[in-house]
């Protein structure tokens, strides 16, 4: 079985190819370059006693979908402007069945 991380490098990459979601090279640098810095804020995170993340401008979802996985009781907002990362992040939030995660595509501007 693979873990939520893994689920959602490997989306990431599936979709690479339709909308431009990351230049990283490969899976491997992915996970090395730019989620291994992100775990740690999960595990500081949920020290933290705030029942709701929200998190402008979500991109791909770097830090959205970590914690979503990581911090199944805490409700996590990903606000992000474009359509298609919109739609992204509906697919992996689907197939991961994170259930505390909530996608609004609107700007702040």
């Amino acid at each position: 079985m693979t873990s939520p991380i893994d689920q959602y490098i490997a989306l990431l990459f599936a979709w690479n190819g339709k909308i431009r979601l990351t230049g990283a090279a490969d899976p491997a640098s992915f996970f090395q370059e730019q989620v291994s810095e992100v775990l740690p804020l999960v595990d500081w995170v949920a020290r933290t006693e705030n029942p709701l993340l929200v998190d402008i401008g979500s991109g791909n979802g770097l830090l959205d979908i970590p914690m979503a996985a990581g911090l199944p009781g805490r409700q996590i907002v990903a606000l992000e402007p474009a359509f298609k990362k919109c739609v992204f992040l509906r697919a992996v939030k689907a197939a991961l069945a994170l259930d505390n995660l909530q996608i609004i595509q609107q700007s702040l501007e």
